[in-house]
């Protein structure tokens, strides 16, 4: 199990996209690059302004991560993580398999703001490469 960092961002960017909340050729504002959420300050790699869904997606955006996440809402958000397959076993007959840790309400809103961008959160890698199979 590990924290799956960056390549998370898929659950909130997609569940953003399929609620119909964005497309990718909107625009975000990264608000050059820092956002602070429940008196924690994220930042991203470069002060991004305003992208495009799809390049803030391809530049990897903690901020638009997040911004997304919130308004797809915890309840969904949660929905996504585990209709991804987040925090169940994938049914592979594998030995030493985890579910891994998703912590619906574990550490409160500062947690559920940062598993938009793949931490505080527990993955397999096998969890990983599932929805990209699909």
């Amino acid at each position: 199990m590990y924290e799956p960092g960056s390549t998370f961002k898929i659950v909130a960017y997609s569940a953003a996209i399929e609620r119909g909340l964005v497309k990718p050729e909107d625009h975000i504002d990264c608000q050059i690059g820092a956002i602070t959420v429940a008196g924690r300050l994220i930042h991203d790699h470069h002060r991004f302004g305003t992208l495009t869904i799809a390049e803030a997606l391809a530049k990897s955006s903690n901020v638009a991560a997040i911004k997304l996440g919130l308004r797809v809402g915890d309840n969904s958000m949660y929905d996504y993580i585990t209709r991804f397959g987040f925090g169940t076993r994938t049914g592979i007959e594998l030995p030493g398999e985890t579910a891994g840790s998703v912590g619906r309400s574990a550490g409160g809103k500062r947690r559920r703001s940062v598993h938009r961008h793949g931490q505080e959160i527990g993955v397999t890698a096998l969890q990983m490469a599932a929805p990209t199979a699909r």
